[in-house]
């Protein structure tokens, strides 16, 4: 078992400027507007010889489940 202190960092991601994204499909025009919530965790004194603890996760916010 290994217990850490970790750094922790959040932010909402909105790619909707499509001048910024620069994707621009042929047919149907540009991609539509995603937003995505990062957290970013990091490790802060790692013991000796072992990397350090690091994740990232990208998410969509929440959505309806839809059945099939």
């Amino acid at each position: 078992m290994r217990l850490s202190t970790l750094k922790l960092w959040s932010r909402e991601i909105d790619h909707s400027d499509k001048h910024e994204r620069g994707y621009k499909l042929s047919v149907f025009g540009y991609l539509p507007s995603v937003t995505l919530y990062a957290v970013e965790a990091l490790e802060v004194q790692p013991p000796t010889g072992q990397e350090p603890i690091h994740w990232r996760l990208l998410r969509q916010p929440h959505c309806e489940a839809r059945s099939h």
